[in-house]
């Protein structure tokens, strides 16, 4: 569901509709040379997507993204208006991480999107306060299509289902 107010009509479709701003921003964040370098084998390089349940790389992104918001507001910008949106969405790789902790969240939500919209849920609550006005995007894709069951959106966090084709048998995620 699409939980903004930012695009017309999209009460019309019941809260669904377009959100462009995702697109594999983790990255910008926490590079992987410096996931690489922090110990963790993650990435491109390892073709599979960080622990998002690693509370020492959660609480880093969201000291990085607070610190870009700091800056662009101590630079003139203006939150919600020059910037509304941080895009965490992940790596373009299917794969997952299968430490214990992840385990039991796809377990739990019967998803791996558990994680990835758990980590947008801390992300948008750690931002609520100072920056009520920002947005958190991030993807249902590549392995996080199917939504979790128990885990549901904060109101600030913004999920792109993103359509592709794949072969002619497969057209959706």
């Amino acid at each position: 569901k699409y939980n903004g107010e930012r695009y017309d009509g999209t009460a019309k479709y019941g809260g669904w509709g377009r959100v462009a701003e995702a697109h594999h921003g983790y990255i910008n964040y926490i590079s992987d040379s410096e996931l690489e370098g922090l110990g963790y084998s993650a990435g491109y390089k390892y073709d599979i997507n960080p622990c998002y349940t690693d509370e020492y790389l959660n609480e880093l992104l969201i000291s990085r993204i607070i610190e870009k918001l700091d800056n662009h507001t101590a630079n003139g910008g203006v939150p919600g208006k020059t910037i509304t949106t941080v895009d965490i969405g992940h790596h373009d790789i299917g794969n997952f991480c299968m430490c214990e902790n992840c385990l039991k969240v796809y377990a739990e939500d019967g998803a791996i999107s558990g994680a990835t919209v758990r980590l947008a849920n801390m992300v948008a609550e750690a931002l609520e306060d100072k920056y009520p006005e920002i947005h958190v995007a991030t993807f249902a894709y590549s392995g996080t299509c199917n939504p979790p069951r128990v885990t549901k959106p904060h109101d600030m966090v913004q999920i792109s289902f993103c359509f592709y084709i794949g072969d002619s048998s497969e057209i959706l995620c």
